[in-house]
């Protein structure tokens, strides 16, 4: 929380008001309620670094004595409320039933009022005086407080922790301080925060008002009264103290409450860098010159590195070359960690903030995407180059019905009205063989399976007709029956619209189906490309053997699949020379030497192996 500068100025702040208040009664220069030290209403000046107020008395040290006050009723104040609200959450929300009805009814009456009409009722019937206040403000805060409690608490006795020290007879009082109590320490935290800047400048309004700290006792709330009644016409700086006081220290604690919320929430927001965009990944690399795209090519990607963390970081992708033939697709494989979706995400500069693109170029149109503007790639996205994601439930919006959204892309990339638009979200919904289209317009993405919601993915990609299509692992998590049709509405738009396809996939079946060429990736390198037919019949790189052995294939029921050896070698890690050698059975000394290259083998088939002229691989059957 202290490395956000806006946390750390708060903290320590706070940790200054509070070290002046305990230390007043040495450091405060002059008696608080002296009178005469100066002149009244003197100006800043030796002795008095704030001048005196109307009967003379220094401003600084009563300014100190009242934090003193003003800081031990915000804590008081809270402290209270947070014991009389865990007694009424906890019982509550533990209880349920009529315990529950009746606590949380009073307590809803007391949220009726508004707040400081019941803080000032409380205090009429208590009487004036700081220690009435602070039972007056305990009073206001405890049902807001109390809510909170029973809310988490209602969440927290579900779980199944709680329901097994129930059914093994832990007592109740031993499983509110053991099981509810640690966790609801954290959104407890956050509220106390809040509500001591609340509770402080509570005390300081009905200070104020005269209903607080009785003088010549001092607070900033009596302060800011007596200045205003004697000095507002004459020395309006004097309101500009106590006031500054006030406005700080609240301040204060509720950026320290923002603080902690993000902090014990999870809440991760990456620092922006010199030169970075939200949804835009940042290109760091030298001046390249681009290239005339070849004749029938749709997109092409040329020597794409990235790394994370600038300066420090380990290449996630290198090296990478990939050319996608107008109206192909192009099946893009290899294990987890390999380096596939980084380099489907970086052509259209969608990887997180902590990436970079230090090298390469994407052309499309004979246009670098990597030297686009956020306009100009915005326009790209979702119209000539569309991208379905993995999991479409956490890619829609939850509030936003289907039509909505798939509307909106349409209406983004085309000057269309909102009815033209709904209509051809309800084409597409239609085209990708969802039911009762027109009817489903109006449904919600949890209305839905994960087939139906996969659907509207691809309706969403497609609805602008685009040229490329990006489908990462379009088909994760789906059964394989529903993983067929949606690869049959892929393969049915694909051939009816003439779009090239990028799919990333671990199916090789699905690779050998659907795609027309292969690109094999491991550690963040291209080893094997080729036509599908060619790879899966004679693969070149022992990797891609290797996985087509892992492959079950009809004709080999007694035969046992081909594991592979380890994993993919952690960033930091990579060997020497082939960064597959260490899992390799026909690896050889001369494996560790210098990087190896990606040899051309003719027709757009390469391959990155020292020994691929000497190696006969076992293919595909």
């Amino acid at each position: 929380m202290l490395s956000r500068p806006a946390s750390a100025a708060a903290a320590g702040f706070l940790a200054l008001v509070v070290l002046v208040a305990l230390f007043a009664p040495w450091i405060a220069p002059h008696d608080p309620t002296l009178l005469n030290v100066a002149p009244p209403l003197s100006p800043s000046g030796p002795g008095h670094l704030l001048g005196t107020d109307d009967l003379g008395r220094d401003i600084l040290s009563r300014l100190m004595y009242a934090a003193r006050l003003s800081i031990a009723a915000s804590f008081a104040t809270v402290g209270i409320a947070l014991v009389l609200a865990l007694f009424i959450g906890l019982v509550a929300g533990y209880s349920g039933g009529w315990v529950d009805n009746v606590l949380m009814r009073i307590t809803d009456a007391g949220l009726s009022f508004p707040p400081l009409v019941l803080a000032l009722a409380v205090a009429g019937i208590l009487g004036a005086g700081l220690d009435k206040i602070i039972l007056a403000l305990a009073v206001v805060f405890t049902p807001g407080l109390a809510r909170l409690i029973r809310g988490q608490t209602l969440a927290i006795r579900e779980e199944t922790y709680v329901e097994a020290s129930r059914t093994i007879g832990t007592p109740r009082l031993t499983i509110l301080r053991h099981r509810v109590l640690p966790n609801l320490r954290s959104p407890l935290i956050v509220s106390v925060s809040f509500y001591l800047g609340t509770a402080l400048l509570a005390e300081a309004g009905l200070s104020y008002l005269g209903l607080g700290a009785r003088p010549p006792e001092a607070s900033w709330g009596n302060m800011l009264r007596r200045a205003y009644d004697h000095a507002l016409f004459t020395e309006p700086w004097q309101l500009v103290i106590p006031g500054l006081a006030i406005t700080l220290t609240v301040l204060s604690f509720t950026v320290l409450a923002d603080g902690l919320r993000r902090v014990l929430g999870g809440i991760k927001e990456p620092r922006m860098q010199r030169g970075e965009k939200r949804g835009l990944t940042v290109v760091d690399r030298a001046e390249v010159v681009t290239e005339p795209a070849a004749e029938g090519t749709a997109l092409r990607v040329r020597d794409l590195a990235v790394r994370f963390a600038q300066g420090k970081g380990h290449p996630v992708v290198e090296g990478v070359d990939l050319d996608v033939p107008a109206g192909s697709v192009v099946g893009v494989v290899g294990e987890s960690g390999s380096g596939k979706s980084v380099t489907l995400l970086s052509v259209l500069r969608l990887l997180p903030p902590a990436a970079r693109l230090t090298a390469g170029r994407v052309q499309r149109r004979g246009r670098d995407l990597l030297g686009m503007s956020f306009e100009e790639i915005r326009a790209v996205r979702g119209g000539d180059i569309s991208m379905i994601f993995q999991d479409p439930m956490t890619s829609l919006d939850p509030a936003r019905t289907i039509g909505s959204q798939v509307a909106e892309s349409v209406r983004l990339h085309s000057e269309v009205d909102r009815a033209t638009a709904r209509e051809r979200a309800r084409e597409m919904l239609e085209r990708v063989g969802i039911p009762a289209a027109a009817e489903r317009l109006d449904d919600y993405p949890h209305q839905m399976s994960g087939g139906m919601r996969q659907r509207v993915m691809i309706a969403m990609a497609l609805a602008c007709r685009p040229r490329v299509l990006l489908a990462d692992e379009p088909t994760t998590a789906l059964d394989v029956t529903i993983q067929a049709q949606i690869l049959d509405v892929l393969r049915d738009l694909q051939r009816e619209l003439d779009f090239a396809v990028v799919l990333v996939t671990h199916d090789l079946g699905v690779v050998s189906d659907l795609c027309d060429r292969v690109v094999v990736m491991y550690a963040g390198e291209v080893v094997e490309e080729g036509l599908v037919t060619e790879v899966f019949a004679r693969p070149r790189h022992p990797y891609t053997a290797g996985l087509l052995g892992a492959m079950p294939q009809v004709g080999r029921r007694n035969e046992r699949l081909t594991v592979i050896p380890g994993t993919v070698p952690a960033l930091d890690r990579l060997p020497s020379g082939c960064r597959f050698r260490t899992r390799c059975i026909h690896a050889r000394a001369l494996c560790a030497e210098a990087p190896v290259p990606l040899t051309d083998l003719g027709g757009g088939d390469r391959v990155r192996c020292r020994r691929h002229t000497d190696l006969d691989l076992e293919g595909a059957r």
